[in-house]
This record gives C-alpha cells, sequence and structure tokens, in this order.
C-alpha cells in the first residue's frame, strides 16, 4: 500500500460583483433645484447567484456633461432626493447614475433620461434657432438608429430659408420610413394672465411626413399629445403656421416636446417656436434688411417683413421708412391674415451730398395692434463708399433774383 496523490477543491465562499443596476428613473423634484431618483433593486452578482438585500450597497453620481461626482454612496435604499443647485439659478440639464456594490467590488452602472433643474424660464420663450444656435437649454431622445435632430441655417436645405429670415432652423432628418427623433424644452412656466399659446412653424411640401408636439405638466404630472401636423402634398409648399392654446395650463411649470416621423421623405424642417401671450390684433417685425455699403447715385432696397402674429386678420394699417430720424416714405399696407408675412420693399438712392452714413429704421403703424413695442425696426446704418473719381461733397444751392445759384469747393484730388 502506498500514498495516494494528493487533491484539492477552491471554492469561493461569498458574493462576486454585482450586476449593473436596472432601470434609473429622476425626475425634478419639489422644488425647482431638487431631483427626486429612484432604481431597480440588484438580486444577483455577475456569476448569477442571488444577492440577498443586506449584502448590496448603491452609489450615487450626478453627471453633468462628461463629468460624473460621486454625490451619496453606501446606500442601502432604492431611491433618494437630491439638491443639485439653488431653485433660483439658471436652469440647465443633468442626469444620475448608480452603481451597486458588494464586497467584491462595484458594479457597472445604469443612468437615467436627462431631467431639467434649477429656475423655470418665463414667458415670452421664444427659441428661432438664429444662426444655427439654441436660445435655450433642449434635450434628446435617441428613437431610431438612424434617424436624429440638427440645428441648420439657410444654406442647409437648397431653396429652404429660415423662416424669420434669422439664418436658423431645426431639422429632422432620417433614413428610413418610421424614423423617428424627439426634441423637448426645458421647463417653462405658464402666466396665469394673459392668453398663453404655442406657436411654431413648419415647412410644408410634397409628403406625408409627421410631427407631433407634447406637453408634459410638471405641475400635475401628466404628459398628452396637445397637437399634431401631417405634412400636405395638395397644399401649398412653404412655411406653415401651427398654434396651440395653453391657457389650461396658465399657473403651470411645463415642458414640450416635438416628435417627428418619417414617411416618405428625408425631412421635418420646424422653425420660431414661441409660447407667450397671442393677441387678437398683432403685427410684428421679422425681418429688416439692406446692404451695408453703397456707392453714390446708385439705387438700393431697403425691405422690411413682417407677420401677422395675431389671431384675426390685420388692415388698416401702413408701413413708414425712416432716414437719419426723418420720414423717407409710407405705403399702406395689403390685408394680411393670422400667421401671414409680407414685406415692403423701399427703393433708395444716395448722393454725393448725402451723410457718409444713413441711418435707416421702420415702423409698422397699426393702430389696433395690441403689442406696440414690436412693430419698430432696430436702426441699421448704410456706409456711403466714396467713389474712385474726385466728387463735389458740399454742392449748395441758393435762390436768387435771376434764377438759382451753385457754389461748391474744389474736390480734394490728394485722396
Amino acid at each position: 500500500y502506498g500514498e495516494g496523490e494528493p487533491t484539492s477543491v477552491t471554492r469561493y465562499v461569498g458574493f462576486d460583483k454585482p450586476v449593473a443596476t436596472g432601470q434609473v428613473y429622476a425626475v425634478r423634484g419639489t422644488s425647482a433645484g431638487m431631483a427626486s431618483i429612484e432604481w431597480e433593486a440588484v438580486t444577483a452578482d455577475v456569476a448569477g447567484n442571488t444577492l440577498p438585500a443586506d449584502a448590496v450597497s448603491y452609489n450615487l453620481y450626478l453627471v453633468e456633461g462628461q463629468e460624473a461626482t460621486l454625490v451619496a454612496e453606501n446606500l442601502k435604499q432604492t431611491s433618494m432626493d437630491y439638491r443639485v443647485c439653488e431653485d433660483t439659478d439658471e436652469q440647465k440639464f443633468v442626469y444620475f447614475s448608480v452603481t451597486a456594490s458588494t464586497t467584491a467590488g462595484e458594479g457597472d452602472s445604469e443612468i437615467s433620461a436627462l431631467v431639467p433643474v434649477g429656475a423655470a424660464y418665463t414667458l415670452p420663450f421664444n427659441e428661432s434657432f438664429a444662426n444655427g444656435r439654441l436660445s435655450y437649454i433642449w434635450g434628446t431622445l435617441p428613437l431610431s438608429q438612424t434617424c436624429d435632430v440638427m440645428l441648420g441655417q439657410d444654406t442647409s436645405i437648397d431653396g429652404i430659408d429660415s423662416y424669420d429670415g434669422d439664418n436658423g432652423l431645426l431639422i429632422f432628418n432620417g433614413t428610413f420610413r418610421n424614423d423617428r427623433a424627439c426634441i423637448y424644452t426645458g421647463v417653462i412656466h405658464v402666466d396665469e394672465t394673459g392668453n398663453p399659446m404655442l406657436t411654431l412653424y413648419y415647412f410644408n411640401y410634397d409628403c406625408s411626413n409627421t410631427l407631433s408636439v407634447q406637453l408634459t405638466d410638471y405641475t400635475t404630472g401628466d404628459g398628452l399629445e396637445i397637437a399634431s401636423v401631417e405634412m400636405d402634398p395638395d397644399a401649398p409648399e412653404g412655411w406653415t403656421r401651427l398654434v396651440v392654446d395653453l391657457s389650461e395650463y396658465a399657473g403651470h411649470d411645463i415642458s414640450i416636446l416635438l416628435l417627428g416621423t418619417i414617411v416618405d421623405s428625408s425631412t421635418i424642417i420646424i422653425d420660431n417656436i414661441t409660447i407667450g401671450n397671442v393677441n387678437n390684433n398683432d403685427l410684428t417685425v421679422r425681418n429688416f434688411s439692406m446692404p451695408g455699403r453703397v456707392a453714390p447715385g446708385v439705387s438700393f432696397n431697403v425691405a422690411l417683413t413682417y407677420e401677422n402674429t395675431g389671431l384675426q386678420p390685420a388692415s388698416g394699417y401702413s408701413v413708414s421708412l425712416y432716414r437719419n430720424n426723418e420720414l423717407v416714405e409710407t405705403v399702406d399696407g395689403v390685408e394680411l391674415a393670422p400667421g401671414v408675412c409680407a414685406t415692403v420693399t423701399f427703393e433708395q438712392t444716395a448722393d454725393a451730398t448725402s451723410a457718409r452714413s444713413l441711418e435707416y429704421y421702420a415702423v409698422v403703424n397699426f393702430a389696433d395692434d395690441q403689442a406696440q413695442a414690436d412693430n419698430t425696426t432696430d436702426r441699421y446704418a448704410v456706409k456711403l463708399v466714396s467713389p474712385e473719381s474726385p466728387a463735389i461733397a458740399d454742392l449748395v444751392a441758393t435762390e436768387t433774383g435771376e434764377g438759382v445759384s451753385l457754389q461748391w469747393s474744389e474736390p480734394d484730388l490728394t485722396s
């Protein structure tokens, strides 16, 4: 009899690292700077072993941009309220990440959707995507791998300029039928006074793509669709206004979500999203254009585009152009349906005796207008460019008994 070969069995006693945390839910809290976070309990480790609740703890991370900060650790509960910022701080989007831990280490993380924290925006809220940039925070949701939302300019799509002439618009771009993408606002407080409405413009063209407008009510917790649009191949091509009454949400904090669905063409184009008081009678200046430099004796155009942003047709108004604070011309305006724009063009000429800089502004004269503040343009200067050949700059005409006497100085030939 001899000694047999030794043998041994090694078995790990205990738990391995936990699996990733399940779904993480995060919402705006009971005050503007707070967030409420919940997550699903982890009940297994990566080896498939069941984990008792007392063997698992949780770590909560606040994520802003690409930076994650540990804000709570070794939690035994599966929910927490966390103050991100002061209630009066500028609004921003954040999200949260949660991991589970055992004595063997920390598991993989799971993240929440974006949460808006900070002071709600007040009315009027106007996002025109000017020059392809945002004026407020917006969030997006990934709904299709081949569809996204992008900022555009007048050169982004051939033949389609921004509605309001500010070189900016929003584009939903997809590849396949039923591709979807969405974009949503931060939190907006709707005034308790006035006539609050949502207005936006979509470009109608030969397709059947759809746009769903949805609202989240942070005051009640409800969410619903408040309007829907299907592009109409039989309707005129061009910008079309959509108006939605928000009066039932007066005094509430809300968010607006736009969901675009591709049906038979690759793009949906949106511009000039506004939430604010809408009057029955209201003409609004949209664009005022002219060249920056002109030569003496050469005619040029000064153009004013304005819109009927009211709910009723507009008539009985006029448009006036001023140059260097003097009235140049007044023209009668055409009758304008709600949501329709008109452009008045003034032909101008500067001569060699004009001031070196011509300052223009225009006024829409509408006695019934209930919001006169948006009827006058800013002032813009047109610089008079000196001609290449000598020119007289101080011509003076004086009436005499024999007619008119003209006097001038000899031009400067040295410059």
